[in-house]
């Protein structure tokens, strides 16, 4: 299954349609409340439909090593455009750029378009944000990710995980990603 930029998220959720998801805000972090579509991206072209929409589908968390090893080689074999476009579509470009440590949520954008490259410490922000999205969705739908990403977390001193990826606690949030998939 492929994943592509898309202008809106949905209003609603439902379980044999896991491509629709809900908007979750977050202090504005919420995108439009329209649906949203998980297909090719009509700006990005054929880069961004080489992203994978969910890594082994159907499967559950049970095989931890295996899912971390699959969200591993996503991240290190996806360009920055690309996981930027993916992070934007599934978790908004305000809360992506957020997560890069950047003020102007357009700069995201400019990343995307290959107009402007992201300095050194927001590039490690938004591989490690794909990497841990990457690894989530190996058991859960981009709706619980987006929380999951926004909500208060308790193996990180209750602090959200889009924060300490902001703050650069890489290892401390993929720990927690690794929590909440065995604690199912």
């Amino acid at each position: 299954m492929r994943c592509a930029v898309a202008s809106k998220v949905p209003t609603s959720y439902h379980a044999n349609n896991p491509a629709n998801v809900v908007p979750v805000s977050d202090a504005g972090l919420a995108e439009s409340a329209e649906p949203r579509s998980l297909t090719k991206p009509t700006a990005l072209g054929e880069a961004a439909d080489q992203i994978p929409k969910k890594l082994n589908s159907g499967k559950s968390a049970r095989q931890p090593a295996a899912a971390e090893a699959q969200a591993h080689r996503s991240a290190m074999q996806t360009s920055l455009p690309e996981m930027a476009a993916y992070l934007q579509e599934v978790l908004g470009q305000r809360l992506t750029a957020h997560m890069a440590d950047v003020s102007d949520p357009q700069t995201v954008s400019r990343w995307i378009k290959g107009n402007r490259k992201p300095r050194p410490d927001s590039e490690q922000r938004i591989v490690a944000s794909y990497q841990v999205f990457q690894l989530l969705l190996s058991a859960e739908t981009p709706q619980t990710i987006r929380a999951w990403f926004l909500g208060l977390n308790p193996q990180l001193d209750d602090s959200s995980p889009a924060q300490a990826i902001r703050e650069g606690q890489f290892t401390q949030t993929m720990g927690a990603a690794r929590a909440f998939l065995v604690s199912g």
